[in-house]
């Protein structure tokens, strides 16, 4: 009946209450364990995140490098993607706010970046190896930066893992390699 609509997802719940308000949980996704990648299975959303894009260029000849790098023996997607979040927290070595929005193999080559960048090159890395993911944009709470405290705008990176072709569920899981680079421990849903 209009107004707003709040999804849920695999971070969150949304129930209209019987007086119209939104009861929203909010719940950190954990990762499956044994999750295989690359991703196999037959779901139209999760093969077209696993493509390259103009931004996430995950055919890129250095991030696929870069992404078998992070990854090294790796059997287990969660794992995988977590080599990747710590990998890239540590690759952009300039954390700078001048760079208007860069893809990922601008950020291969500059190195620098705000949590966009951090965030295209997650993704791209993910995609890269098979793991199907996207770049998620909207707030974040942090205690401090630049001497302010509050919600602002924010950019991360969510991996689908967990998922096969054998009908095992699989969920959205945010990685955040931006906020770990700042000893901010990392996004998630809580």
């Amino acid at each position: 009946a209009g107004g707003l609509e709040i999804p849920s997802t695999d971070n969150q719940k949304a129930t209209r209450l019987p007086d119209g308000r939104v009861l929203l949980e909010v719940r950190p996704a954990k990762a499956p364990a044994g999750g295989r990648f690359p991703y196999r299975g037959g779901d139209p959303e999760l093969l077209e995140a696993t493509k390259p894009t103009r931004f996430l260029q995950s055919d890129n000849e250095q991030i696929v490098a870069l992404a078998r790098k992070a990854v090294g023996n790796a059997k287990d997607a969660a794992q995988a993607a977590g080599r990747i979040e710590s990998f890239v927290a540590q690759y952009i070595s300039n954390k700078s706010m001048s760079v208007g929005y860069a893809s990922a193999a601008e950020v291969v080559e500059s190195r620098q970046g705000d949590c966009s960048e951090f965030a295209v090159l997650t993704a791209a890395m993910c995609r890269a190896v098979g793991i199907p993911a996207q770049v998620v944009v909207g707030v974040a709470y942090v205690e401090e930066f630049g001497g302010l405290q509050g919600f602002g705008g924010h950019a991360w990176t969510q991996a689908y893992l967990g998922g096969d072709k054998q009908g095992k569920e699989g969920k959205w899981i945010g990685l955040d390699a931006a906020f770990k680079s700042s000893n901010r421990g990392g996004y998630d849903a809580g």
